[in-house]
């Protein structure tokens, strides 16, 4: 996964978005992570503002290693990173493995936040492969996984002080949570329900959905402080004016509540000081 760079010291380029989280889409550890500019300038529409100030980025870790990855994220902490990204799953470890625990326990611990992105691009994932199967549906069934992980793994439920971001507005997991809920008690998973319910609301998830409609659901689900702008970038360059233009969209036709403050969402999530 290799060592994260030192933080940038020149202040964020012309065209970074306001509070908006860029994805690495492969295996999580290419990616610049989000750009943040911590000191509000003005509001723009949507609940966005465009704010100034130093960019914040993601280390990756060698997850492969617990004691290396705590030592990993100590050194990147020192070096003013604000969190980590990582993958899915690890090899073939989902993130409720009890090896990652004490990795767990230590971004618990330093407040760091967590982007968790699906690797190889949904591949393997489901029976069907190839387009538009892999990142169409591959992708969002893996990030389920990895946030029922969270849930009912039992990982929140010990460290309840993680923030977690799922990219593309938490996969399927969103819709396939209440289903998951009658499943688990079905099946015997131990655990209470509306303790779940409340872990599910701990969760971020990004706005890339691409549908201005399931904006709606996500704010029922996580809430609208969980809710954080996504760019996918530098994969789709356009995307970030999609995603604001989304934003907006939903906000003037009442999918997004008045109350939802994406900016101030990112910097929450990032551990930064509120806008004002």
């Amino acid at each position: 996964m290799g060592r994260p760079a030192p933080p940038r010291r020149d202040g964020p380029r012309r065209g970074d978005p306001p509070g908006g989280l860029a994805g690495p889409g492969g295996d999580g550890a290419r990616g610049r992570g989000p750009r943040v500019r911590p000191r509000p300038e003005r509001r723009d529409r949507g609940g966005l503002r465009r704010v100034r100030g130093p960019a914040a980025r993601l280390a990756c870790l060698p997850l492969h290693d617990a004691r290396a990855a705590v030592a990993e994220l100590d050194r990147s902490r020192a070096a003013g990173l604000l969190g980590v990204e990582i993958g899915t799953r690890v090899g073939e470890r989902d993130l409720d493995d009890p090896s990652l625990d004490p990795v767990w326990a230590a971004l618990a611990a330093t407040g760091s936040a967590v982007l968790v992105h699906p690797v190889d691009e949904g591949r393997g994932v489901l029976r069907r492969t190839g387009p538009p199967y892999d990142l169409g549906l591959g992708m969002l069934a893996d990030t389920a996984l990895a946030a029922g992980a969270l849930v009912f793994g039992g990982v929140l439920e010990r460290h309840p002080d993680l923030r977690v971001a799922l990219a593309h507005g938490c996969g399927a997991f969103p819709w396939a949570y209440p289903r998951l809920r009658v499943a688990a008690a079905r099946g015997g998973v131990t655990g209470d329900p509306a303790r779940r319910d409340e872990l599910v609301r701990l969760l971020y998830a990004d706005t890339l959905v691409f549908d201005d409609e399931h904006l709606r659901l996500l704010v029922h689900r996580f809430g609208p402080g969980r809710l954080l702008l996504g760019s996918d970038a530098p994969f789709f360059p356009d995307q970030m004016a999609l995603s604001i233009a989304s934003v907006e969209r939903a906000r003037s036709a009442a999918v997004l509540p008045p109350g939802v403050d994406l900016t101030a969402n990112a910097l929450a999530y990032l551990g930064l000081p509120g806008p004002g």
